[in-house]
């Protein structure tokens, strides 16, 4: 029978066994995508029914792709359940689309880094940036405009002391 492995058992004398097993063979493909700047590699590992079996670096080299190949589709006639994990790759968002019928496409998206500009500091002239910027220090505070207010609420202070010591004198 197609797609069956048939196993004969037994004597003619105490009667024959016939088993047929269904069978089959299956491949997954896996292929690796990226948003941003990629990572050398990234390691991608398959499960059969929940325990890991195998594992395959992608990369440049395999042009980020993999197929887990010949792999037995039934085990005791029950179909295998197969799954990919990629593993963790530090400084991006990662998903994953498909199945192990249609192959699994893993996106790795770069995480952006904020940047501090002090860390851009030329340590051989503190007072630029290593592009070449000045570097801000301080707060961006206008002194000028603080300076006037002060000046003239001096000046109203002192005016509000003689215009009151006339007044009082006249009566």
């Amino acid at each position: 029978m197609d797609g069956y492995i048939t196993d004969i058992s037994g004597t003619a004398e105490n009667g024959f066994i016939i088993t047929n097993t269904i069978s089959g063979k299956i491949s997954i493909p896996v292929t690796k995508k990226w948003v941003g700047t990629p990572a050398d590699s990234v390691t991608v590992n398959l499960y059969a029914d929940g325990e890991k079996i195998d594992s395959q670096k992608l990369s440049g080299d395999n042009n980020w792709q993999y197929t887990f190949a010949d792999l037995e589709q039934y085990n005791n006639g029950k179909e295998i359940e197969y799954t990919v994990e990629e593993e963790k790759v530090e400084g991006y968002d990662s998903s994953v689309t498909g199945d192990a019928e249609t192959g699994y496409t893993f996106t790795n998206t770069k995480i952006p880094t904020t940047t501090n500009e002090s860390s851009n500091i030329d340590p051989e002239n503190p007072g630029s940036s290593a592009n070449g910027k000045d570097t801000k220090t301080g707060d961006n505070t206008p002194l000028g405009l603080y300076a006037g207010i002060m000046g003239l609420s001096l000046i109203s202070i002192i005016l509000i002391l003689l215009f009151g010591r006339k007044h009082k004198s006249v009566e």
